[in-house]
């Protein structure tokens, strides 16, 4: 069930996926978000999926502890996503998931 964060507690460790998007100025202004999460959330595991584009950048960010490519759309898309998703989190899901781009049909899928 998908509800929106309202500053509750997110325990100890919180797992943390960020969509990205497939443009390098989107990932450029999405670096104060990723700062300002783990140093909210500092023992956080932050998940971030991405695009091939800025894949440099992304492996590069110090406060990614991992990623994948989800651009560009291809037809098993949405099956290595919940493969990852499964493998990321044990089955449990994320504890927050932050989509900063706009209209992501893969949001709902993580």
């Amino acid at each position: 069930m998908m509800r929106r964060y309202e500053g509750e507690d997110l325990g100890p460790r919180p797992h943390i996926a960020v969509v990205g998007s497939d443009k390098l100025g989107n990932f450029i202004v999405t670096t104060p978000l990723l700062r300002g999460l783990k140093e909210r959330f500092p023992r956080s595991v932050l998940d971030f999926y991405g695009s091939p584009v800025n894949r440099a950048f992304e492996e590069a960010c110090p406060w990614v502890d991992w990623r994948m490519d989800i651009f560009p759309a291809a037809p098993d898309r949405l099956a290595r996503i919940a493969g990852a998703l499964e493998e990321r989190t044990g089955g449990e899901g994320y504890g927050l998931v932050v989509n900063c781009d706009g209209f992501n049909p893969y949001t709902t899928a993580l």
